[in-house]
Formats: structure tokens, sequence, C-alpha cells
């Protein structure tokens, strides 16, 4: 019998989830070399891949190839979970009123306390700094 380490095979499986296209390639190696290219949808099971090969070659560079390609699916309708979306959306809005509230609540911390720092500067400069941190125009 001839034991060669160079070689290829492919094998294809199909099924309603669609279809998986195995590619092996082998050439003489020193060392036991193996390399997987697989889905990202298939990337966790690349230790499992590996120590599958490994338990029948001994040694030689190894690449395998691992393609899927998915069933078409019906273009059907969208469903909707309407409840899960208004739970969403109330906490989305809830979130920007609070996230709104904390903004303001910092920009008047701030106004307080470089008024404060200017206290004795007169009124028209801590007018002039309150419209600053809070982002108004102040006419003269």
């Amino acid at each position: 019998m001839i034991r060669s380490m160079t070689g290829f095979a492919r094998r294809e499986q199909s099924g309603s989830w669609g279809t998986l296209t195995w590619e092996l390639r082998t050439v003489n190696h020193r060392y036991l070399e193996v390399s997987c290219r697989l889905p990202e949808e298939l990337r966790a099971a690349e230790g499992d891949f590996r120590q599958a090969i490994a338990a029948v070659v001994r040694r030689g560079k190894v690449d395998c190839t691992l393609n899927f390609r998915a069933a078409a699916q019906d273009a059907g309708e969208i469903q909707i979970n309407r409840a899960l979306a208004e739970r969403l959306l109330a906490r989305a809005r809830e979130l920007g009123r609070s996230r709104r509230r904390s903004r303001s609540t910092r920009q008047s911390d701030r106004s307080v306390a470089l008024a404060r720092r200017c206290a004795g500067s007169g009124t028209r400069r801590y007018a002039l700094l309150l419209a600053c941190c809070n982002r108004r125009q102040l006419s003269r």
C-alpha cells in the first residue's frame, strides 16, 4: 500500500440549512502543522477540527477550508414583537431624559462654581460667565 503525504480531498454536504464544502490539502512536512480556514459562524469549533485531524494524521502540513453557503430564505413578512419594541422605545426615551437632566445639572454646577470664583468682579461678569456656561449669547 502506498502512503503518500501529498493529497487533496473535497467533500460537499447539502441540506435544508444550506451547503457545507470541506477541502483538505496535505503536503510532506517534518511535523504536524494544521491550518484551518473557517466561516465566522464555525470558528469556535476550530479546536475540535484540529483534534480530529491530529487523531488520524501524524505529520505533514494540512490546509483545511470549510465553506458554508446558507440556503436562500423566503422573503416573507417580517414579524415584529410590538410589546418588546414599545418597551425598548420607552426605555430609550427615559435614558434620553435622564441624560439631558444630568447634562444640564453638570452645566449649572459649572456655572455656579465659576460665578463663585469671580463673585467680587461685578454682576456683568457673572452674567457673562453664566451665559458662556449655558452656551447662550447675551446681547450688549
